[in-house]
């Protein structure tokens, strides 16, 4: 506590001591703003000021250091000072601030009055200023009175109003402060909501709820606004195309909606009497009742025999509603928007078999479609055909009771479905391999074969399900593919699934004794037993430890190396390539010894 004393102390005493800045001369009736400052005040917080006027007494005391003096008078001639308090330590007062008022010493002359007595009226605010008089006699004019009488004009109290004649429920809003005398206006920081006084318009209203309806259900609108807190009284209001319907609800609601329903709707709210603006245009669809089409025979209809639709529809009135008639397996219109409800579809043919639908069109608004088969084609559909389908077909036409020869027989084949061909696709020289034909059938044949090709030739003996290759040589190499015959049907040919074989691996020896003497010299050399059947050079390839290849393709299965070092010891590799397939890898390891090295 000692230390904070201390220091308030000291600036009270040294560091606080104000001075006033501002101008020292100013002309009559103007405004002129005195500042209060200290050199330290920039590192104090909650500082106030305390001003005193002409008569030494306090006249002001605030947080902002300034003081306004407004249409400078005689009367505000004199000295001001100011002092700053900290907490409750005061400092000393500034220094006396002089201010000197600069008058007008000749003015305007007023027309001379016999009376000592000069009246204003009416008075105004070009009237204000510094008026004088002096006494004539004989001629002899007297000097001006001094000081000057200072008369100062208080404007007409203003009116407060809203700028744009409207408030809007939180929305900026301008209030405009106006009088006969002066003009002033202000613009709100804030989103005006509802307050005491203020004629506030509610916001905008939207209107909700489902736009399309079927007629005969139920509408549900609402008519909602941002604004909340509104004050009483509120009430809604509805129009239907621009006509009110007498809801005054803030929901719209009907049981059972007509045709006439269908229109555009708008909706208000009050508040306290403000009225907001109406709401944006909220369009009602109301769709007619689902159609049924009919028929005006039963079905199925014989090939050539007239048939007409009748398209029907619950929805009242009839006579504004449209119809359209649409073969759905074409997608063609036969009739659209016609006020005709029943379509002569003609003598019907094969070619007119079909499902057809039809629609009921109210003011644009369309029904749901309602779907109507109108010809059964007189023709037999096998679905998912199977073996027990394959056969002999013959067929008879009756009119009146008497029946037509047979048709002549029609034979039905079944193809098999394509077979798939699995197995391995690489195999080494020497190996076997066994590849499968497999299908897949609805139902078992009476009786199945197999058929065996490689590279589009039949092989011949092969007539089973599997296909061995054993032993596998080079010559196997090719496209397989096979075949079925089911019930004496050919299916398609498989995917060929094509076989590489690839040589024997080889062994890699080295042809000097080992280990090799640092310095020394080295042949490896690549055998295979796949040589006695290649009927085509092979050809060889040589690794070093790292995988580098130091002889690439090369004739010779025999590779030396030269001048060993022990960096060079490792596993070397080699690989026979014969008709560009190549082998696996195989692997010798070369040990390097390093030389004796004697000190003397």
């Amino acid at each position: 506590m000692s230390t904070l004393h201390t220091f308030l102390v000291d600036i009270c005493s040294a560091t606080l001591t104000p001075t006033i800045a501002g101008a020292t001369e100013v002309p009559e009736l103007q405004n002129v703003t005195l500042t209060c400052s200290s050199a330290s005040q920039i590192n104090i917080a909650s500082l106030t000021y305390t001003w005193y006027g002409v008569s030494g007494s306090d006249i002001s005391s605030s947080s902002t250091g300034t003081y306004s003096i407004y249409l400078v008078s005689y009367a505000d001639s004199g000295s001001y000072s100011c002092e700053v308090t900290y907490d409750t330590a005061t400092s000393n007062r500034s220094a006396a601030y002089v201010l000197k008022g600069m008058f007008d010493t000749t003015g305007s002359l007023i027309p001379s009055q016999s009376s000592s007595t000069y009246q204003i009226n009416p008075v105004t605010m070009a009237k204000r200023g510094s008026y004088r008089c002096s006494v004539v006699y004989n001629s002899i004019e007297s000097t001006k009175s001094d000081p000057a009488f200072v008369l100062q004009v208080k404007p007409k109290a203003p009116t407060v109003s809203v700028s744009g004649g409207r408030a809007i429920d939180q929305s900026p809003v301008t209030l405009v402060c106006s009088s006969e005398s002066v003009t002033a206006s202000a613009s709100a920081t804030n989103s005006l909501a509802y307050v005491t006084g203020v004629a506030v318009t509610p916001q905008t209203p939207i209107i909700t709820g489902s736009s399309m309806v079927v007629e005969g259900s139920g509408i549900a609108l609402s008519c909602d606004s941002a604004s909340s807190s509104m004050p009483s009284p509120v009430v809604w209001a509805w129009t239907r195309d621009g006509v009110s319907i007498g809801v005054s609800s803030q929901q719209y609601a009907s049981s059972g909606a007509i045709f006439s329903d269908m229109a555009a709707y708008t909706c208000t709210v009050s508040a306290d009497g403000v009225q907001s603006l109406p709401s944006s245009a909220f369009y009602l669809s109301v769709q007619p009742k689902p159609a049924t089409l009919t028929g005006n025979a039963s079905l199925p209809l014989t090939d050539g025999s007239p048939f007409s639709m009748q398209c029907s529809t619950e929805s009242s009135p009839t006579d504004s509603l449209t119809y359209t008639f649409t073969n759905t397996d074409t997608g063609a219109n036969l009739a659209t928007n016609v006020p005709d409800s029943s379509y002569y579809l003609g003598t019907v043919t094969l070619q007119t078999s079909g499902s057809y639908t039809c629609k009921v069109t109210h003011k644009g608004v369309d029904s749901r479609r309602q779907q109507h088969t109108s010809v059964v084609s007189q023709s037999l559909t096998l679905l998912r055909l199977t073996f027990a389908d394959a056969g002999a077909y013959s067929c008879a036409v009756t009119y009146r009771g008497v029946a037509s020869d047979r048709s002549a027989d029609y034979t039905l084949r079944v193809v098999p479905p394509a077979p798939v061909v699995s197995g391995a696709a690489v195999a080494t020289q020497s190996s076997s391999i066994t590849y499968t034909c497999t299908t897949t059938f609805t139902s078992t044949p009476s009786t199945l074969t197999y058929e065996w090709y490689k590279d589009t030739s039949l092989l011949t003996g092969s007539t089973s399900a599997n296909f061995i290759i054993s032993p596998v040589v080079f010559i196997s190499a090719g496209a397989y593919s096979c075949m079925v015959t089911a019930n004496g049907v050919k299916s398609d040919f498989s995917q060929p699934l094509t076989l590489t074989v690839k040589p024997l691996t080889p062994t890699v020896t080295a042809e000097s004794s080992l280990p090799v003497p640092e310095g020394g010299n080295v042949s490896i050399t690549c055998r295979t037993a796949s040589e006695k059947l290649m009927t085509a050079i092979a050809a060889f390839t040589f690794y070093d430890p790292s995988d580098v290849i130091v002889a690439a393709n090369v004739s010779n299965k025999t590779f030396t190396l030269t001048s060993m070092t022990l960096a060079r010891a490792g596993n070397y590799k080699c690989k026979v390539i014969y008709d560009r397939v190549s082998s696996d890898v195989s692997t010798t390891p070369l040990l390097v010894t390093g030389k004796h090295r004697y000190n003397h």
